[in-house]
């Protein structure tokens, strides 16, 4: 078994390899792809690959220094954002244990103290890392069947209050398009701004317009805008990852001013509709913003598909001495009363 690591240096060899290999894998492995979220998170992109014969291990993660005095030399391992966890292709259930056990022998010695895993919904419904792991339930994620048949995604799966809100944007002349305009991209990036401010997200999702510029010239013809207009004006505006067989719902914007104008429901509809059959497989909606059933996205996605599937994560501890130690150093700068509020998060420490 041969164990290879893919970071900066080396980044075009996974390029070739993953080219070689002509995986038909979702966004989240793309090399283009984890280019992008280095940039976001300020850590550094890399994927392990184990192989034996034609069994592999496909790993990406993004390698973060710990920032905590006297910590600088060690870092912690996490996902890319998405759906990004451990891909295997194997036929000998042995190659699946001991690439792991490799996984985690290259991490120990190379100071990684814990990793957090953003299992992908799909690929990791029957295999997920193993060994001194938690693998922890998360969130539903709403997926769409596009092998079906528009009329019975229509007839079935809409609600009904879904579908009668499409009808009246569809009577009162709002159209929904892909478009590659630069005009309507940056209003799309302005809106998602806006989105975000009403939502009060996180200081995450307030993704950098640099951000933004890369995803539309690194990834071409695989991130697509649609957006929802009349009489020149914009009401909503989405980006959908187009990869291979998944369809992924990434990010998405509302004008506003104009509330009661339930453009989403028209634009996720008119996509849907859009790619129905040939060869796609899903449309992954995504989840609500927590664990709960009656999350309010969560109910608002639902109305599309009653289709979900489990989303789960999982922590390892790699370093169980030193991430105590890790833990007391916390606690001298910031109290106890921090580290307690924090105790469910593995990488409590950002």
């Amino acid at each position: 078994m041969q164990l290879s690591v893919y970071s900066e240096n080396n980044w075009d060899d996974y390029k070739i390899w993953y080219i070689k290999k002509a995986l038909c894998l979702d966004i989240y492995y793309d090399p283009f792809y984890l280019e992008l979220e280095e940039c976001i998170t300020e850590g550094k992109r890399k994927v392990i690959v184990v192989e034996d014969g034609e069994d592999f291990l496909l790993y990406p993660f993004i390698e973060q220094f710990i920032p905590i005095p006297n910590f600088e030399s060690y870092s912690d391992a996490i996902s890319p954002y998405g759906y990004s966890g451990p891909y295997w292709s194997y036929t000998n259930n042995q190659f699946k244990l001991k690439s792991e056990q490799m996984v985690c022998d290259y991490q120990r010695e190379h100071k990684i103290v814990n990793e957090l895993i953003r299992y992908h919904f799909y690929y990791n419904q029957y295999a997920t890392f193993e060994l001194g792991i938690q693998n922890i339930y998360n969130r539903k994620v709403v997926i769409i069947d596009l092998q079906d048949t528009w009329d019975n995604i229509w007839a079935k799966e809409f609600s009904a209050t879904n579908r009668n809100l499409i009808r009246k944007l569809e009577k009162e002349g709002y159209e929904c398009f892909e478009t590659c305009d630069l005009n309507l991209y940056t209003s799309f990036i302005e809106l998602y701004y806006q989105t975000m401010d009403n939502a009060v997200a996180a200081k995450y999702y307030y993704f950098s317009k640099k951000y933004f510029e890369k995803l539309k010239i690194e990834l071409g013809g695989k991130v697509k805008l649609f957006v929802v207009m009349k009489d020149g004006v914009l009401y909503n505006a989405a980006l959908f990852f187009i990869t291979n067989n998944i369809i992924t719902y990434h990010l998405s914007a509302r004008n506003l001013q104009y509330p009661k104008v339930p453009g989403s429901n028209y634009l996720l509809a008119n996509v849907i509709k859009l790619f129905i059959g040939e060869s796609w497989k899903h449309l992954n909606l995504g989840g609500g913003t927590n664990s709960d059933d009656n999350n309010h996205l969560l109910k608002f996605k639902q109305n599309f598909s009653k289709q979900t599937t489990d989303f789960f994560i999982g922590k390892r501890i790699l370093l169980p001495e030193l991430y105590q130690h890790l833990k007391e150093a916390y606690i001298t700068f910031h109290g106890v009363d921090s580290l307690n509020l924090k105790q469910n998060i593995v990488q409590f420490y950002r």
